[in-house]
């Protein structure tokens, strides 16, 4: 099956395929462009309704007070980050709590203008081969707010649509 990708993959995209109605839910293969990167386990099937529900989350979400927190310098940095070191109520911050998207650690803050994705690959999974061309270390990417929920609603959309 074809590939369809709804953004700019250099700053923020979703790239799915192999979608298939199972009862009610939509499944396929998804993943999410940050900054040129896709998060994703290869091959993983997700429920697309899940991730889109995710995501229409961090397009609805209210501006944090405040400054975000600065980025940690290492995925294991950022593991104590998720863990509630540092950061106070750090899980309103998660983002893809999903099967799929597991072998990442990934936080989101939001100001008025723009969102900062905070993600590196899980301490854990860092070492394996799939993982060996991807960056070490914590990334992060600056998005419009208005660019994430422009593609939310286009993913909306493509989901809606293979429920017929």
């Amino acid at each position: 099956m074809e590939t369809s990708v709804i953004g700019d993959r250099s700053s923020f995209a979703i790239e799915f395929r192999d979608i298939a109605l199972r009862g009610k839910a939509t499944f396929g293969q998804c993943g999410i462009w940050l900054s040129g990167y896709q998060l994703h386990e290869a091959g993983s099937t997700v429920c697309l309704d899940t991730v889109l529900a995710g995501l229409q989350g961090i397009a609805s979400a209210s501006p944090m007070a405040g400054s975000p927190p600065p980025s940690p310098a290492s995925g294991a940095e950022l593991l104590l980050t998720m863990q509630g070191q540092g950061v106070a109520d750090v899980h309103q911050h998660y983002f893809l709590p999903v099967e799929a998207f597991d072998d990442f650690l990934k936080l989101f803050f939001k100001d008025p203008e723009y969102t900062t994705f905070v993600w590196a690959v899980h301490p854990e999974v860092a070492g394996l081969a799939i993982y060996r061309e991807y960056p070490h270390g914590v990334q992060t990417v600056l998005v419009k707010n208005s660019e994430i929920q422009r593609v939310v609603d286009h993913f909306a959309k493509a989901v809606e649509m293979t429920k017929g």
